[in-house]
Protein backbone atom coordinates (compact mmCIF):
# COMPACT_ATOMS: atom_id res chain seq x y z
CA UNK A 1 0.00 0.00 0.00
CA UNK A 2 1.25 3.59 -1.18
CA UNK A 3 1.83 5.62 1.28
CA UNK A 4 -0.44 8.81 1.45
CA UNK A 5 -0.96 10.65 4.31
CA UNK A 6 -3.74 13.11 4.63
CA UNK A 7 -3.09 16.85 6.15
CA UNK A 8 -5.17 20.09 6.02
CA UNK A 9 -4.74 23.58 6.19
CA UNK A 10 -7.64 26.24 6.72
CA UNK A 11 -7.65 29.95 6.40
CA UNK A 12 -10.33 32.75 7.31
CA UNK A 13 -10.99 35.17 5.14
CA UNK A 14 -13.90 38.12 5.17
CA UNK A 15 -16.18 39.06 2.44
CA UNK A 16 -19.58 40.25 1.11
CA UNK A 17 -21.84 38.74 -1.71
CA UNK A 18 -25.63 38.52 -2.67
CA UNK A 19 -27.04 35.92 -4.64
CA UNK A 20 -28.53 37.42 -7.87
CA UNK A 21 -28.90 35.57 -10.98
CA UNK A 22 -29.05 38.30 -13.76
CA UNK A 23 -31.11 36.09 -15.90
CA UNK A 24 -33.92 36.21 -13.49
CA UNK A 25 -36.88 38.49 -12.60
CA UNK A 26 -36.48 40.14 -9.25
CA UNK A 27 -39.46 38.19 -8.24
CA UNK A 28 -37.48 34.68 -9.59
CA UNK A 29 -34.46 35.82 -7.75
CA UNK A 30 -36.59 36.62 -4.51
CA UNK A 31 -38.08 33.07 -4.60
CA UNK A 32 -35.07 30.89 -4.86
CA UNK A 33 -32.51 32.89 -3.11
CA UNK A 34 -34.76 34.29 0.07
CA UNK A 35 -32.90 37.10 2.11
CA UNK A 36 -29.82 36.56 0.22
CA UNK A 37 -31.50 38.41 -2.88
CA UNK A 38 -30.94 41.63 -1.51
CA UNK A 39 -29.79 45.33 -2.75
CA UNK A 40 -26.62 45.16 -0.74
CA UNK A 41 -26.06 41.86 0.06
CA UNK A 42 -24.41 40.73 3.31
CA UNK A 43 -21.07 39.38 4.85
CA UNK A 44 -19.08 36.24 6.02
CA UNK A 45 -16.43 35.54 8.31
CA UNK A 46 -15.29 32.02 5.52
CA UNK A 47 -13.10 29.49 6.72
CA UNK A 48 -11.39 27.66 3.85
CA UNK A 49 -10.07 24.25 4.31
CA UNK A 50 -7.80 22.65 1.99
CA UNK A 51 -7.10 18.77 2.28
CA UNK A 52 -4.01 17.58 0.70
CA UNK A 53 -2.68 14.00 0.18
CA UNK A 54 0.81 12.89 -1.05
CA UNK A 55 4.36 10.87 0.12
CA UNK A 56 6.14 11.20 2.69
CA UNK A 57 9.23 12.49 1.80
CA UNK A 58 12.39 10.83 3.05
CA UNK A 59 14.82 13.45 3.89
CA UNK A 60 12.18 16.07 5.18
CA UNK A 61 10.07 13.51 6.96
CA UNK A 62 6.92 15.98 5.68
CA UNK A 63 4.36 15.19 2.80
CA UNK A 64 4.74 19.13 2.03
CA UNK A 65 5.84 22.46 3.89
CA UNK A 66 2.39 23.83 5.70
CA UNK A 67 3.93 27.41 5.31
CA UNK A 68 3.71 26.13 1.67
CA UNK A 69 0.17 25.94 1.70
CA UNK A 70 -0.27 28.97 3.42
CA UNK A 71 0.67 30.70 0.80
CA UNK A 72 -1.46 28.71 -1.91
CA UNK A 73 -4.58 29.35 0.53
CA UNK A 74 -3.84 33.52 0.63
CA UNK A 75 -3.07 33.67 -2.90
CA UNK A 76 -6.76 32.14 -3.78
CA UNK A 77 -8.88 34.08 -1.20
CA UNK A 78 -6.86 37.12 -1.61
CA UNK A 79 -9.32 38.59 -4.32
CA UNK A 80 -12.00 38.12 -1.79
CA UNK A 81 -10.62 39.27 1.50
CA UNK A 82 -12.53 42.75 2.05
CA UNK A 83 -14.12 42.44 -0.89
CA UNK A 84 -17.80 42.44 -1.95
CA UNK A 85 -17.69 39.20 -4.43
CA UNK A 86 -20.04 40.47 -6.53
CA UNK A 87 -18.81 43.68 -7.55
CA UNK A 88 -15.46 43.08 -7.23
CA UNK A 89 -14.22 39.67 -7.98
CA UNK A 90 -14.12 39.23 -12.08
CA UNK A 91 -15.00 35.54 -11.78
CA UNK A 92 -18.36 35.88 -10.25
CA UNK A 93 -19.31 38.58 -12.59
CA UNK A 94 -21.30 36.41 -13.92
CA UNK A 95 -21.80 33.53 -11.97
CA UNK A 96 -23.88 33.88 -8.47
CA UNK A 97 -21.11 33.06 -5.45
CA UNK A 98 -23.73 30.74 -3.74
CA UNK A 99 -20.81 28.29 -1.09
CA UNK A 100 -20.95 25.98 -4.18
CA UNK A 101 -20.12 27.76 -6.83
CA UNK A 102 -17.25 29.27 -4.45
CA UNK A 103 -16.20 25.95 -3.11
CA UNK A 104 -15.87 24.43 -7.24
CA UNK A 105 -13.96 27.99 -7.77
CA UNK A 106 -11.51 27.58 -5.06
CA UNK A 107 -10.91 23.77 -6.11
CA UNK A 108 -10.12 24.36 -9.35
CA UNK A 109 -7.77 27.57 -8.24
CA UNK A 110 -5.87 25.65 -5.45
CA UNK A 111 -5.61 22.44 -7.97
CA UNK A 112 -3.45 24.12 -10.59
CA UNK A 113 -1.57 26.40 -7.43
CA UNK A 114 -0.83 22.51 -5.84
CA UNK A 115 -0.04 20.87 -9.31
CA UNK A 116 2.78 23.57 -10.06
CA UNK A 117 3.91 23.43 -5.73
CA UNK A 118 4.89 19.86 -6.46
CA UNK A 119 3.69 16.89 -8.49
CA UNK A 120 3.57 14.43 -6.07
CA UNK A 121 0.86 15.90 -4.11
CA UNK A 122 -3.06 15.67 -4.91
CA UNK A 123 -5.95 17.94 -3.58
CA UNK A 124 -8.26 15.03 -2.23
CA UNK A 125 -11.00 18.10 -0.82
CA UNK A 126 -11.86 21.39 -0.55
CA UNK A 127 -14.27 22.51 2.57
CA UNK A 128 -15.62 26.25 2.63
CA UNK A 129 -17.46 27.36 6.19
CA UNK A 130 -20.25 30.09 5.52
CA UNK A 131 -20.84 29.79 8.62
CA UNK A 132 -20.64 27.41 11.73
CA UNK A 133 -23.92 26.21 10.59
CA UNK A 134 -23.71 25.64 6.84
CA UNK A 135 -20.65 24.41 4.73
CA UNK A 136 -19.99 22.48 1.77
CA UNK A 137 -17.94 20.79 0.14
CA UNK A 138 -16.09 19.27 -2.79
CA UNK A 139 -14.01 16.09 -3.77
CA UNK A 140 -11.74 15.02 -6.21
CA UNK A 141 -12.68 10.92 -6.10
CA UNK A 142 -16.35 12.62 -7.52
CA UNK A 143 -17.33 14.79 -10.25
CA UNK A 144 -17.89 18.05 -8.54
CA UNK A 145 -20.33 19.05 -10.68
CA UNK A 146 -22.55 15.98 -9.43
CA UNK A 147 -21.70 15.85 -6.25
CA UNK A 148 -21.43 18.91 -3.81
CA UNK A 149 -22.23 18.47 -0.37
CA UNK A 150 -23.91 20.81 1.60
CA UNK A 151 -23.79 20.56 5.85
CA UNK A 152 -26.91 22.01 7.72
CA UNK A 153 -25.96 22.16 11.32
CA UNK A 154 -29.51 23.25 13.55
CA UNK A 155 -29.00 22.92 17.60
CA UNK A 156 -31.45 21.14 19.92
CA UNK A 157 -31.53 21.77 23.55
CA UNK A 158 -33.35 17.95 24.92
CA UNK A 159 -32.95 16.35 27.64
CA UNK A 160 -32.41 12.41 28.25
CA UNK A 161 -30.74 9.87 30.50
CA UNK A 162 -29.51 6.53 29.49
CA UNK A 163 -31.20 3.17 30.65
CA UNK A 164 -32.05 -0.24 29.74
CA UNK A 165 -35.62 -0.86 31.28
CA UNK A 166 -34.90 -4.50 31.60
CA UNK A 167 -32.29 -4.16 33.96
CA UNK A 168 -32.27 -2.73 38.10
CA UNK A 169 -30.82 0.30 38.68
CA UNK A 170 -27.69 -1.54 39.55
CA UNK A 171 -27.08 -3.06 36.31
CA UNK A 172 -27.94 0.75 34.86
CA UNK A 173 -25.75 2.85 36.56
CA UNK A 174 -22.70 0.09 35.79
CA UNK A 175 -23.36 0.24 32.20
CA UNK A 176 -23.48 3.96 31.93
CA UNK A 177 -22.51 5.40 34.81
CA UNK A 178 -23.63 9.19 35.70
CA UNK A 179 -25.82 9.08 32.19
CA UNK A 180 -28.32 6.85 33.80
CA UNK A 181 -29.19 10.43 35.63
CA UNK A 182 -31.57 12.71 33.49
CA UNK A 183 -29.36 15.10 32.19
CA UNK A 184 -29.35 17.31 28.98
CA UNK A 185 -27.15 18.88 25.93
CA UNK A 186 -26.95 21.55 22.80
CA UNK A 187 -27.09 18.81 20.65
CA UNK A 188 -25.30 19.82 16.99
CA UNK A 189 -27.16 17.63 14.43
CA UNK A 190 -25.52 18.02 11.45
CA UNK A 191 -27.67 16.84 8.00
CA UNK A 192 -25.69 16.28 4.97
CA UNK A 193 -27.01 16.07 1.54
CA UNK A 194 -25.84 15.89 -1.99
CA UNK A 195 -26.65 17.12 -5.15
CA UNK A 196 -25.46 18.09 -8.50
CA UNK A 197 -25.15 21.96 -9.29
CA UNK A 198 -27.59 24.03 -11.05
CA UNK A 199 -25.48 26.01 -13.33
CA UNK A 200 -28.02 28.91 -13.13
CA UNK A 201 -28.56 29.29 -9.19
CA UNK A 202 -25.48 27.67 -8.14
CA UNK A 203 -27.09 25.56 -5.75
CA UNK A 204 -26.59 22.28 -5.17
CA UNK A 205 -29.17 21.79 -2.64
CA UNK A 206 -32.78 23.30 -1.91
CA UNK A 207 -32.06 25.71 1.24
CA UNK A 208 -35.74 25.89 1.48
CA UNK A 209 -36.42 22.66 1.64
CA UNK A 210 -34.16 21.85 3.82
CA UNK A 211 -34.46 24.34 6.18
CA UNK A 212 -38.23 23.79 6.13
CA UNK A 213 -37.77 19.78 6.79
CA UNK A 214 -35.56 20.24 9.77
CA UNK A 215 -37.34 22.82 11.24
CA UNK A 216 -40.49 20.57 10.84
CA UNK A 217 -39.49 17.35 11.25
CA UNK A 218 -36.32 17.76 14.31
CA UNK A 219 -36.26 21.28 15.97
CA UNK A 220 -39.78 21.62 16.56
CA UNK A 221 -40.47 17.97 17.45
CA UNK A 222 -37.08 17.26 19.80
CA UNK A 223 -36.06 20.93 21.15
CA UNK A 224 -36.45 21.60 24.37
CA UNK A 225 -37.79 17.84 24.89
CA UNK A 226 -37.50 14.56 27.01
CA UNK A 227 -35.95 12.45 24.63
CA UNK A 228 -36.34 9.07 26.32
CA UNK A 229 -40.36 10.14 25.77
CA UNK A 230 -39.97 10.03 21.80
CA UNK A 231 -36.85 6.91 21.78
CA UNK A 232 -36.61 3.76 23.13
CA UNK A 233 -32.81 4.27 22.93
CA UNK A 234 -31.55 7.23 23.40
CA UNK A 235 -27.60 7.00 22.48
CA UNK A 236 -26.61 9.37 19.83
CA UNK A 237 -25.64 6.74 18.12
CA UNK A 238 -29.22 5.49 18.21
CA UNK A 239 -30.38 9.18 17.49
CA UNK A 240 -28.07 9.97 13.99
CA UNK A 241 -30.00 6.40 13.24
CA UNK A 242 -33.12 7.64 13.83
CA UNK A 243 -33.08 11.12 12.50
CA UNK A 244 -31.54 9.86 9.11
CA UNK A 245 -35.20 7.62 8.97
CA UNK A 246 -36.75 10.63 9.95
CA UNK A 247 -35.40 12.83 6.76
CA UNK A 248 -34.47 10.61 4.36
CA UNK A 249 -38.23 10.40 2.65
CA UNK A 250 -38.80 13.85 3.05
CA UNK A 251 -35.36 15.05 1.11
CA UNK A 252 -35.21 14.13 -2.55
CA UNK A 253 -34.38 10.71 -3.51
CA UNK A 254 -30.70 9.99 -2.55
CA UNK A 255 -29.77 13.71 -1.29
CA UNK A 256 -29.24 13.03 2.24
CA UNK A 257 -26.02 11.64 2.71
CA UNK A 258 -25.42 11.59 6.94
CA UNK A 259 -26.75 12.91 10.04
CA UNK A 260 -24.03 13.65 12.22
CA UNK A 261 -24.60 14.78 15.85
CA UNK A 262 -21.92 16.69 17.93
CA UNK A 263 -23.15 15.62 21.89
CA UNK A 264 -20.41 17.60 23.76
CA UNK A 265 -16.64 19.06 22.56
CA UNK A 266 -15.61 15.65 22.95
CA UNK A 267 -18.04 13.57 21.17
CA UNK A 268 -18.98 13.25 17.84
CA UNK A 269 -21.32 10.59 16.08
CA UNK A 270 -22.57 9.92 12.48
CA UNK A 271 -24.78 7.82 10.50
CA UNK A 272 -24.12 6.14 7.85
CA UNK A 273 -20.03 6.15 8.00
CA UNK A 274 -18.60 6.48 4.41
CA UNK A 275 -17.37 3.82 3.31
CA UNK A 276 -13.24 3.89 2.78
CA UNK A 277 -13.10 7.48 4.87
CA UNK A 278 -12.20 8.19 8.53
CA UNK A 279 -15.28 10.47 10.43
CA UNK A 280 -13.63 13.99 9.12
CA UNK A 281 -16.68 16.39 9.96
CA UNK A 282 -15.26 18.88 12.05
CA UNK A 283 -16.25 19.55 15.87
CA UNK A 284 -17.60 23.50 15.48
Amino acid sequence: MTERPLLARRRVFSTAHLYEQKAFTPEQNREIFGACYTPHGHGHNYVLEMFVEGPIERETGLVVNVTDLDVILREATEPFDHHHISFDVPAFKDRVPTTENLVNHFFETISISLAKLHPTLKLNRIRLFETDEIWAEARAQRPRLEGFEVTRQIVIRSIHHLENKAWSPTQNKSVYGICYGTHGHHYKVQVTCRGALDSKTGLAVNRDLLESVLETEIRSKFDGVDLNRRFPNTSCEALAVEFFKILEPRLPAGALVKIGIQETKKNYFEFPPEVGTAVETPFV
